[in-house]
Order: C-alpha cells, then sequence, then structure tokens
C-alpha cells in the first residue's frame, strides 16, 4: 500500500514521493494458489491427454467414468479440494483483518474448484 514517506525515509531517499509497503502473503495463501494451479494444470493436461488417447473423455454428469478418467482427475479434483479450504481458511482472515493483497491469493486458491463446479452445473443440468 502507498503511503507518504516519513522524515527519516525522505533523507534517504530524495527523489521519491511515496513508499510502497511490502505486505507478505502468507506461506498458506501460497501453498494454496500453487496447489490450486498444479491441480487445474494437471486436470486441463490429463483432459487433453485422454482426449488424444480414446477421442473422449467420457464424463458423466461432470464426473469421471471410466478408469483412465478417474486417475486423471481424482488427483486433480483432490488438490481443487485442499486448496479451496486453504483458500477460505485464509480468506476468512483476510477479510477480517483487511488485507486486500493476500484475500486475492486466496481468491485464486479458491478458482480452480469453483471452475469445476461451474463445469459440473453446466455438464449436469
Amino acid at each position: 500500500m502507498a503511503r507518504a514517506l516519513t522524515a527519516d525515509e525522505k533523507q534517504r531517499y530524495p527523489w521519491a514521493s511515496q513508499i510502497t509497503d511490502y505486505v507478505p502473503v502468507g506461506r498458506w495463501r501460497r501453498i494454496g494458489g500453487i496447489i490450486g494451479g498444479v491441480s487445474l494444470a494437471w486436470a486441463i493436461l490429463g483432459a487433453a491427454a485422454i482426449f488424444v488417447i480414446r477421442r473422449s473423455l467420457q464424463l458423466k454428469g461432470g464426473l469421471p467414468h471410466s478408469g483412465l478418467s478417474w486417475g486423471v482427475f481424482a488427483p486433480a479434483m483432490g488438490l481443487m479440494a485442499a486448496a479451496f479450504v486453504i483458500g477460505v481458511v485464509t480468506g476468512v482472515t483476510a477479510v477480517t483483518r483487511r488485507l486486500r493483497a493476500p484475500l486475492v491469493w486466496s481468491i485464486g486458491a479458491m478458482v480452480p474448484a469453483l471452475l469445476w463446479l461451474a463445469l459440473y452445473a453446466l455438464v449436469h443440468h
């Protein structure tokens, strides 16, 4: 967050008019974001590989149907669920402390699971 310089900072940085403080994101938010990204990449690359191998994903109601599909999507869904839980827990703390940047990371961890649920809703209904 940008703020005005203190007297000491004005002497150290005479060319600057304001300074941006570093806001630490936190270990759990970073882990959740990484897990969410990996799960989304795993699901997309796995779906592409299955489509190349079988020419169909064999999903019934948005859920995997064949053994190969379960082998790809089960780990992806597990990682998405873990990232979603991390995102919810860290998101609550970010909202209660009114932290914007960490909240973005928490929401980013929840996005892959929300995308999967949206895909499930589209296919199922």
